[in-house]
């Protein structure tokens, strides 16, 4: 399932402009990592709007992979809801029953 990680972390170097995230929604990008320390605030909410404009599943991600970073596990966790929609997206089929986290 195609989502953009961290698009606006300019901590990272360079970030994605509004028309390069258009051009991937309109490639097939089903979503966007909002909910990541390295994407500003500014860019959260220009994320947010890409998201409702387009229906796009939003996630969050701690980005950890062990020590040396301040990154803690479990620091952005996705909302259950886009869970249900990735299961749903990977799957082809809607999901039976409730998604549990």
């Amino acid at each position: 399932m195609p989502v953009i990680a961290h698009a606006m972390a300019s901590t990272r170097g360079e970030t994605l402009s509004t028309a390069q995230l258009e051009r991937m929604v309109e490639a097939s990008m089903l979503g966007v990592e909002i909910h990541h320390r390295d994407n500003t605030p500014q860019g959260r909410r220009l994320l947010k709007e890409l998201a409702e404009r387009h229906r796009l599943i939003v996630t969050g991600a701690s980005d950890y992979h062990g020590a040396g970073k301040p990154n803690r596990l479990g620091e952005n966790t996705t909302d259950p809801e886009m869970v249900r929609r990735i299961l749903e997206a990977g799957s082809g089929t809607p999901p039976v029953g409730e998604v549990s986290l």
